[in-house]
This record gives structure tokens, sequence and C-alpha cells, in this order.
């Protein structure tokens, strides 16, 4: 089907047309060169609706970008880092276009930039062609004078541009409807280089002759004057014009502008973003691309700052700036910021939304593995935004996530730590440290009704209830929070206890009592925030879990000692299970198909999650139940106690 109508049905909302999701259109891949083919399915149509194949080098630097799109073909590139027109692919090692990605040849590579070598650190960003969100068009220059239209099929008026010369050399325009100074003119910079651009080209000059519609482009004398007869390609993104997700609504692309000020400061995006590229206009300044898969975090300085890779430089990436994402846009801490938020200049910015889809299967979301030799050592078949990790012959639980960076938690009082061996930086798992085995670890990724992760990009105060938003997308109904500066508890929120009470999520205690709702804040979640109330100043990190039908139950049962099925909505079994007492004391226990959930009458080792302790091997407490999971009467001391009060997590 073409973009064009699944865009129109997707407006329509739920009037049975397909729903387009921001993860249809775009995609950040990390791999490493090989001196094999590589096949990259990032769920993108090349082959059907076209678009554009960014790769980035990210170590060893010296090497270009390599550009390919599916209006040039599958042979000729071009880099950002220089003013070169198309370049060839050595030895016609051309890439394949896929239905869900693309195939690139082994050592395939240009003059300039790498596809595919060995021993090279690679970053593609995939741009499919979609209205709302991004269109390509090639051409050539009119050579007529005057203006030269151009049509598209963005579907909106393109705020960002970016045109080339493919035929010949020439500087890359980078052309962008500015709102900094809220004249709604647009100005123009060159992608391939960090100066600043001159006045005489200001889209008025000779670049554009006029502001762009949602369907054409007036190109200037710099394409149509006797002479400008070459070829060129056009990139065009959008911004704030909706047409995604389930109302056919949303927001995935926004191109602005903010004034920095060398301190703390938060940039309304409407959505959290995955990707971001930012430019000083001020100042001769690189430009910089962060996207969440490098590295964009919340994390103080020196222990994982943000990471950044230039497009107009051959430099490796480099972690070295505060910035952050929050749920609603990204932002700036106190201290300073040479690259990105400079007093009194200004910058423009293109931002991409988070993914957004919601999950229909648990293995979409949660899959646990032993440590394993290699990089990364916990496999799992999607990138992991949050997990934690131990060893299951004791040790205490160690606990990180994509947003925290090189930091990590642990299931004690004590402060977070700087971490070098947490990273995420891999689209098939995540590394966590050097111990040997055996470590087993627990991943989850971030989606819509599922879970959710909130790293405070500023402390609370300590004295006044707070408002944290988040991008659940539903209520959340168990909420597990530390403070990451300071010494305390873990305080837990359960919509099933309500909110006079708080649970610990390192201890055995029951639950605590905060009259009229003190500790969280007296108002109930809601689908885009709850309320804190600030006890304990600092830095928090919040992670937020809901019942999503057929992957997850956030529930709460009484227990009569006898054998109990407790009904998930589930087409299987179970394959994790966390229980809590909440009336009385009663450890955290969890069990995991991967270490084994067996019939009734076989014993299922178990860990507790509020203990450094060693699994338990010799107990029969729970068996599969095709909705969910089942409680045995071996457990009438411990999880199944006749009159107890308990909440659980399961997911299929």
């Amino acid at each position: 089907m073409p973009s064009t109508k699944k865009l129109l049905q997707a407006a329509a909302g739920s009037a049975g047309g397909d729903k387009v999701y921001v993860e249809d259109v775009f995609s950040t891949y990390l791999y490493e060169g090989s001196s094999n083919p590589i096949t990259i399915n990032n769920g993108i149509d090349f082959a059907g609706e076209g678009g554009l194949f960014w790769v980035e080098t990210r170590n060893p630097a010296g090497q270009s970008s390599a550009l390919l799109d599916t209006e040039r073909g599958t042979a000729q590139t071009l880099a950002t880092q220089a003013t070169s027109g198309n370049v060839a692919i050595y030895s016609s090692k051309n890439i394949t276009y896929n239905n869900n990605g693309v195939t690139i040849p082994a050592d395939s590579s240009t003059a300039t930039g790498i596809l595919n070598f060995s021993n090279y650190s690679l970053c593609n960003w995939s741009f499919r062609k979609a209205e709302k969100f991004f269109d390509i068009q090639t051409f050539s220059g009119s050579g007529g004078g005057g203006t030269q239209i151009l049509n598209h099929n963005l579907g909106s008026v393109p705020s960002f541009i970016l045109l080339k010369k493919t035929s010949a050399t020439g500087n890359w325009w980078a052309i962008h409807k500015s709102v900094v100074s809220g004249s709604g003119t647009s100005s123009s910079w060159w992608l391939n280089t960090g100066v600043l651009e001159s006045t005489s080209t200001f889209f008025q000059a000779d670049l554009l002759t006029a502001e762009p519609t949602d369907s054409t482009i007036s190109l200037g004398p710099t394409f149509s004057n006797p002479g400008n007869t070459g070829t060129y390609v056009a990139y065009l993104f959008a911004s704030d014009a909706g047409g995604y997700g389930d109302a056919g609504d949303g927001n995935i692309i926004k191109c602005g502008g903010y004034t920095g000020n060398n301190g703390s400061q938060e940039i309304e995006l409407g959505f959290e973003p995955q990707w971001i590229m930012i430019k000083n206009t001020s100042v001769a300044e690189d430009w910089c691309i962060f996207d969440t898969m490098r590295g964009f975090v919340v994390s103080p300085a020196n222990v994982g700052d943000s990471t950044a890779l230039s497009p107009n430089t051959t430099a490796a990436e480099a972690a070295n700036t505060r910035i952050h994402p929050s749920a609603t846009g990204f932002g700036f801490s106190s201290e300073p910021h040479p690259r990105a938020n400079q007093n009194g200049n200004t910058y423009i910015y293109i931002a991409i939304r988070m993914p957004m889809k919601t999950p229909t299967d648990g293995t979409e979301v949660y899959i646990s593995d032993d440590k394993l030799n290699g990089n990364p050592n916990f496999p799992s078949p999607f990138p992991v935004d949050f997990a934690f990790w131990r060893s299951t012959n004791g040790d205490g639980v160690k606990i990180s996530s994509r947003l925290m960076g090189k930091r990590t938690s642990y299931n004690t009082t004590t402060q977070s730590i700087g971490d070098t061996n947490a990273r995420f930086d891999y689209q098939d798992g995540w590394y966590g440290g050097n111990e040997p085995p055996p470590y087993q670890s627990w991943m989850f990724k971030r989606r819509p009704g599922f879970m959710d992760v909130v790293y405070l990009t500023t402390a609370l105060s300590g004295t006044n209830v707070q408002t944290i938003k988040h991008n659940l997308g539903v209520a959340p109904e168990l909420i597990i929070g530390k403070v990451n500066s300071t010494v305390d508890n873990w305080y837990s929120y359960s919509a099933a206890i309500g909110l006079d009470y708080a649970l610990y999520f390192n201890t055995s205690a029951a639950r605590a009592f905060y009259a009229n709702g003190a500790w969280w804040g007296g108002v109930a979640p809601t689908n885009t925030q709850f309320t804190y109330s600030t006890f304990y100043p600092g830095n928090w990190t919040y992670r937020l879990f809901a019942t999503l039908a057929g992957v997850s139950k956030v529930g709460t049962y009484t227990a009569n000692a006898n054998s109990t099925n407790i009904a998930c909505g589930f087409s299987g079994t179970a394959r994790f299970i966390l229980i809590k007492r909440y009336d009385a004391v009663g450890d955290w226990y969890l069990w995991d198909s991967f270490r084994g959930i067996s019939a009734a009458g076989s014993n299922d080792p178990y860990l507790l999650l509020n203990s450094s302790n060693a699994q338990v091997t010799n107990t029969d407490y729970i068996a599969p139940y095709a909705g969910g999971f089942n409680l045995t009467t071996n457990g009438s001391s411990t999880i199944n106690v006749s009159g107890g009060s308990y909440i659980f997590l399961a997911i299929a």
C-alpha cells in the first residue's frame, strides 16, 4: 500500500484503516562492520515505500558518512562532511533495499565512508518516505532563471530541508524554518561545516523565492540560473503535522529553536525524543546528533554524558554533552554546555519521537538470560531499556537502565554509583559488568501500556508535592522509585494498596502508612503523570508498570492456602512472576521461566529481590496455569498464607 494511502487512513483514526507509528518510518540501528554481508532488519520498508539510509562511523575516527536513498539507487553515496557529489560504492558492492531494512555486502565502502568493514563500529539512521514525516525529491536545475517549482509528497509544509548537488561538488544547504526569532522566516546553513552562513544566502535571496507549501518548493537562482543544470537531491522533514499513532493524530517530528542559558532549562516538544539534531546559529560550532541507542541520557557529570556524532566532521562519537531527554522534550542540567546551551546563543533542532506502538506479546518486551562471554554479555532479541541482574548463587540485586547511562543502583539503601561497565548501545542485549558467571539478567523494553522509566532531570526540592510526567500512556499500577543521590529506601506505589501506603522494595516490611496520601501527593496517577510528596530531596528514578492485555498483569489476591489459579488474561503460563505480601511482613519473591516454572509436584527455583541469599531450589510454591500462574498448597507459609493480602506483577 503506498505511504500516502496509509497516512490518509491513519488520519481517520479508528475508521478501520492501517495505523502508522514512528517505528514504521524511523530507526536507529547499531552494528559492527564485518567481513560478511549484514542484513539490517529494522522494520523500515525501503523496497515498497522508499527512504534514506544514513550511516555514520562511530569509531574509529577519520571516516565520512555514507548516505544512500531509494531515489538515487543502490550504488551512489553522499557524505555530509564533504562537498563531493555522488560517490560510487567500491567493487559494485551495492546494498539491497528490503521490505524491512537493507542488506549490505561484506567489506563495502566508498572513497570516504564505510558501510560494512571489519573493526568499525557503525550507526545507521533510516528515514522512510511518509506523509507528515519525510520525503525525498531529485531534480535537475532548469538553467532558465527565475523560479523553479519542485513538487513534493510530504503532505505538509516542510520545516527542514537538506539540498545537495549530486552531479558535482557543492555545499549541503540546510534550510530550517526557525522559530527562535518568532519572525517565521527561514534561514539556511551548511550541513557540511560548522561555520556561520553568510547573510547573502538567506533563502529569499537565491535558495528559495517563497515560503514552501504542503505540495511545492519554489527554488531560486541557485538552482535555476543558466549553468545550474546539474542534478540535485532534496530531503524534506515535516514538523508537528500529526498523522501517527492509534488515533492518527500523533506528532512524531518537530523542528524548532531555543536560546541557550548555560544552565538548567527544558525544551518542550510534546513527546520524548529518541533522536535529535542541533546546530548553534549564533557562532561557528559543529552540528550534533544524539540518539537513545548510542547514549542520550540523564546522568550526573562525568559518568554518562550524552553521546554526540557531528555530521560535518569525521571525528569519532564523543560523550561530552550534558543534554538529556525528558517525558515531554529535552533539556539541560545546571552544568555548562559549550556545545548545545551557550548563554544567549540561538539554536535550531530537529527531533523525532520515541517508539509509540503498544506491544501485543510479552516476548516483545521481556526476556531473561544468563551472562555470556562477549559484547553484549546479556543477550536479548530487542534493545534493552531497563535491566536488573544478580548471581543466583548469592549476591545483591543491581539495577540499570538506558536513561541512567553509566550508572548502577543496588537494591539497598545506598545511592547509585558511576559504572563504566553499564552499556546499552547494542541491538541485541546489554553489557552488565565484568563479574564472572553465574549471573542472570531480567531485561525489559519501554513501551506504552507495559513499562516506562522516568529519571528526573531536576532534583526534587524536599518540600512540595511534585508532578512527574511519564510516557506509559495509561495510569501506572506499580511504581518502584529510588532517590539516586542520597541514602534511602526504595519506595513503591501499588494501585491495589492505595495512596496512603508505600512498600519498601529493598525490605520485607509490610506496607507503611502515610496519612492522607502524604507520600504520593494524595492524587491518583493518570495516563500522563503521577505526584510525589518530596520527603527526601534529590534526583529520583522510577520504574512504572501497568496491566496490558495478553502481555502483563499488575494485580492482587487474598490467599486461602489452597491450590489457586491466578488469572492474568494470558494465552499461556506467565514467564515472570513477582509476588509481595503487603498486609504483613513478606519478601519479594521472583520466579521466571528461564530458571523453570514446572508442573505441580516439581520444584521451582525462586529468588528474593530484597535479599542477597542464593536462590532456593527445593520448593514447589507455584505451578503453570494457562491463563497466568497457580499457587500451590506448599506456599501456605509464604505466598499463600490464608487470609494474607498480596500484590504481584506477571509477564506473559
